[in-house]
């Protein structure tokens, strides 16, 4: 009979980016995280980088463009962060291998299980089976109690990095293109500040570079009404702040949004 021993890697989260293209795996779809982080260290790769259907494996992070962790707002099928639209992908480390090399050992005959003797234990001793009875409960008992802590220690960091993603439902006019020239619709209507807006009026929202916005109401004068996840405060900001440098329009005057 052949035995088989497989190998299993370490691995976790880094967060959001951009990255270059990398050493793309193929995968069958829908696919897992961690299909792709062990297909990955499978190729003596230190890095994996997942976008919704896409794997990369790379040995560096150098030229990886470091974008808003609450742009990475998808997961994959298994529940793990899977990147999110517009080329940010989720950035994963393989920390390091904790199994072996795979073994195959062939043997036309079952392994005979030893016997403990007189012999093999010594004239005169004994073995107290309530001891080993006892030493073999503690020990599952403890693995036991190290799994139930792992799963619940995963299951706060899975709802920790939720409770940073809003599914807030956008209201007022629908759009179903770009909100203004040159900055598309997200799935959730997240976007990141590329430049700061200091507020001229009481209902308006200051935003600082990386801050995370959620838009809920657009405007045709160009200005928009949401929440600034960042800060925790709602109220009305110019969407230019999300443009691109160079899409970069400037700050329109207020019409219908007053």
């Amino acid at each position: 009979m052949f035995a088989l021993l497989q190998t299993a890697y370490a691995w976790s989260t880094i967060g959001c980016y951009t990255p270059p293209a990398g050493t793309a795996v193929s995968l069958s779809q829908p696919f897992n995280a961690v299909d792709c982080v062990n297909a990955c260290a499978n190729r003596n790769a230190i890095y994996a980088a997942i976008q919704v259907s896409v794997c990369y494996c790379y040995n560096t992070t150098q030229n990886w463009v470091k974008q808003n962790d609450a742009e990475c707002s998808q997961n994959c099928q298994d529940g793990f962060p899977c990147g999110g639209p517009f080329g940010r992908f989720t950035g994963y480390v393989i920390e390091q291998d904790t199994g072996v090399p795979p073994i195959v050992s062939a043997s036309n005959t079952p392994t005979a299980t030893p016997q403990i003797t007189e012999s093999t234990i010594g004239k005169g001793q004994s073995i107290d089976q309530w001891k080993i009875a006892a030493i073999a409960g503690g020990s599952i008992g403890a693995l036991l109690i190290l799994g139930v802590a792992f799963y619940l220690w995963r299951r706060n960091q899975k709802r920790s990095r939720n409770a940073t993603l809003p599914r807030l439902l956008s209201s007022g006019r629908q759009v179903d293109g770009p909100l203004i020239p040159n900055l598309p619709r997200t799935p959730d209507m997240i976007y990141s500040v590329v430049h700061p807006y200091t507020s001229k009026r009481q209902d308006e929202l200051d935003l600082a570079p990386m801050q995370v916005v959620a838009v809920r109401k657009v405007f045709k004068d160009g200005w928009a009404q949401g929440m600034n996840v960042t800060a925790g405060r709602s109220g009305v900001f110019p969407l230019a702040c999300f443009l691109s440098e160079k899409d970069q329009i400037g700050v329109p005057a207020r019409v219908d949004s007053l």
